[in-house]
């Protein structure tokens, strides 16, 4: 982790060497959210935790293109996987980071028949602009849609959770909040077990 600069004596309120008010172990708590092999890298380098989201950097090689090759799919989870491992390469000797991969989810159990109309439309809408890359090699996570069971089944099969030590359900942010309370509910007591989480006692 680095450290604060030394201290220079300014004078008036700014009379300690280190940041204030202290909090010990705030340093193990700093999390850096980023989403590409240069943040990574750095995050590691710096002793930080590691937050990668729905979206991320595809590395292009130099002079590339952001342009996919005809019928070739964009590997989400593939690209964010190789970010963890720089990530956890860049660790210093010793260092225990933690990664975190967050995504949204939204779960069809339980819910109504207008929560599943507006459900459907809220995801094919936002669904066009995973198959692309856009500028700077930005790509973006298709929504995790469907059953708790395929939820369950599509998180366990992402090799970005598979290398990570917490995942995150996103809410979708143009939704309800019944709607919220919903998903929360369908997450709390059925994808979130099914995938090891256990409510504090």
């Amino acid at each position: 982790m680095r450290e604060v600069p030394e201290y220079q004596g300014i004078g008036g309120d700014f009379d300690s060497e280190r940041v204030e008010p202290h909090s010990p172990g705030l340093a193990s708590r700093l999390w850096y959210g980023g989403g590409s092999q240069r943040s990574a890298r750095w995050a590691g380098s710096a002793g930080l935790n590691w937050l990668v989201s729905n979206i991320s950097t595809l590395e292009l090689p130099e002079g590339g293109t952001a342009e996919l090759p005809e019928g070739d799919a964009i590997d989400f989870a593939g690209a964010q996987r190789a970010q963890i491992d720089a990530y956890r390469d860049a660790l210093p000797e010793g260092a225990d980071g933690r990664v975190s991969v967050a995504r949204v989810v939204v779960p069809t159990d339980g819910a109504n028949a207008d929560q599943l109309r507006r459900y459907s439309e809220y995801v094919e809408r936002r669904t066009p602009r995973t198959a692309k890359v856009h500028s700077a090699g930005t790509i973006i996570a298709t929504d995790i849609f469907g059953t708790s069971e395929e939820i369950v089944a599509r998180i366990r099969g992402d090799v970005a959770f598979q290398a990570a030590d917490d995942y995150i359900f996103e809410l979708p942010f143009e939704l309800e909040l019944a709607d919220w309370k919903h998903i929360l509910h369908e997450l709390a007591t059925v994808v979130g077990p099914a995938l090891g989480w256990r409510a504090a006692a």
